[in-house]
């Protein structure tokens, strides 16, 4: 990737004739922890959260068209991409094998000198959530228990599809997931924190399968992942990720 360019929902800038002028500075996000007082106590108390808030990104974007109308299609297309309902994945030239999780956090603001008409300057504010993922990473296959390395120092949420019908456990770190009446196969998404099953084209539900309030997460360094039961395979989406 060339310096300025970047991938914006799996759009290439390039598309639309897009450039970041400049790197943009990003602030290390927020752990998230509640600060009280105790009367007739010293200092303050700290409740930690064990989450991050979202950080702030600013850039500066230069559209450039072979003419007014391109010029205008190209503005178009980043707004309508900007407007999507939810976070969109960015990848910038200056992080190319990440994924960052970023919406619109204010009104996008363009300007246009006069003289050059073909030329758009904009300035996007993004809320950005605290960490970005790894792109390339290779899914682990077992039919029975694989051992993974986390190589990043926060632990991941993975999706995890078994394969399996009945009852069943999936074992992480020692931890076990229950299972119950599953048919054919059962995703586990860390993420989301939901379980539910493909099925061509269509999600369906399947929380009411999995019988243990928390999801699994990957922590740093090595990781056991097993499965027993009615269970017979396994594929582990790992989702490294790293703190922005």
């Amino acid at each position: 990737m060339r310096n300025g360019e970047f991938i914006l929902n799996g759009v290439h800038s390039s598309e639309f004739g897009a450039v970041i002028q400049s790197r943009p500075k990003i602030n290390v996000p927020n752990r998230r922890r509640i600060r009280f007082s105790i009367p007739g106590s010293d200092g303050e108390y700290v409740i930690d959260d064990e989450a991050y808030d979202n950080s702030e990104m600013e850039l500066n974007i230069a559209i450039k068209g072979p003419d007014y109308d391109t010029a205008k299609k190209y503005k178009d297309i980043l707004s309508g991409i900007l407007s999507s309902v939810g976070y969109v994945s960015f990848t910038p030239y200056f992080d190319p094998d990440v994924e960052y999780y970023v919406f619109l956090g204010s009104e996008l603001e363009y300007s246009q000198n006069g003289y050059y008409d073909d030329l758009y300057v904009i300035r996007a504010v993004f809320s950005v959530r605290p960490y970005k993922h790894l792109i390339a990473h290779t899914p682990y296959k077992a039919s029975k228990d694989v051992m993974v390395n986390n190589p990043f120092e926060y632990s991941s949420n993975p999706k995890i599809n078994i394969k399996g019908s009945g009852n069943g456990i999936l074992n992480v770190n020692g931890i076990e997931y229950i299972f119950k009446n599953v048919d054919d196969s059962i995703v586990v998404d860390s993420e989301t924190k939901n379980a539910y099953k493909e099925s061509g084209s269509s999600i369906l539900n399947r929380n009411d399968r999995m019988y243990t309030i928390d999801f699994p997460t990957l922590k740093p360094g090595m990781n056991t992942i097993s499965i027993s039961g009615g269970f017979t395979s396994f594929t582990v989406e790992p989702r490294w990720r790293n703190l922005i």
